[in-house]
Parts: structure tokens; C-alpha cells; sequence
């Protein structure tokens, strides 16, 4: 299994590309403070440095997230 669906920290996704190939345009990503390479999950090589995330046209991101945030102003 690749992680949670999203719907809150504790079922949080594992890798940041199937969280973002798992939306649509309108949709909200969070981030929880930390590093990410697009070097595992959703079609991705593990090792493989040449690796990019992709993006979906239309979902925004937020980051900085301690992943203990209920709720945020944005």
C-alpha cells in the first residue's frame, strides 16, 4: 500500500506524486513540513535522480504543515 487517501494527517498519503496525481483542478494538497524527491511512489524508479514530480494544472499546494494542523486560513 502506498500510503493513506489523503482525507487527514493520520491517513495522510505516503508519496507526494500520488497525492497529486490523485487530484483534479480545484483540488487542495497540504504538506506536511519536510523533505520530498520524486523518487518514490506513482510510477517512480526508487534511486532513480533524473525523477520529477508532476504536477496537475489547477490543484493548489500549501506547504510548512507540522501534520498536526486541524485546521488553516487560507
Amino acid at each position: 500500500m502506498l500510503g493513506g487517501d489523503g482525507s487527514s494527517w493520520g491517513n495522510a498519503h505516503k508519496y507526494l506524486q500520488v497525492a497529486v496525481s490523485a487530484d483534479s483542478i480545484g483540488d487542495e494538497i497540504r504538506v506536511a513540513e519536510g523533505t520530498y524527491k520524486p523518487v518514490r511512489g506513482m510510477g517512480k524508479t526508487p534511486g532513480d535522480l533524473t525523477a520529477s514530480f508532476n504536477l496537475v494544472s489547477g490543484v493548489e499546494m500549501y506547504s510548512g504543515f507540522l501534520g498536526t494542523d486541524l485546521t488553516t486560513n487560507i
